[in-house]
């Protein structure tokens, strides 16, 4: 028997990684309105646990072939 994760973690990258947003006000205004709508739906269903924004600092770890690199 497969038994269901009750809880699990989902982490968003921010394509441009240097704390700004890589597209216009507009096109950020449009996608906080799918964002919002779609977050929005899973915390009425019930299932939103919480949310809260990472810091920047860090670092991305790539595989490449058979090695792992920091990029």
């Amino acid at each position: 028997m497969i038994e269901k994760m009750k809880e699990y973690l989902l982490l968003f990258w921010n394509e441009s990684g240097d704390g700004q947003y890589a597209v216009s006000p507009e096109e950020m205004r449009e996608a906080m309105q799918q964002w919002q709508s779609w977050i929005g739906n899973i915390a009425m269903q019930g299932r939103l646990v919480a949310t809260k924004p990472i810091n920047y600092e860090g670092q991305l770890v790539r595989r490449e072939r058979s090695c792992w690199s920091i990029i």
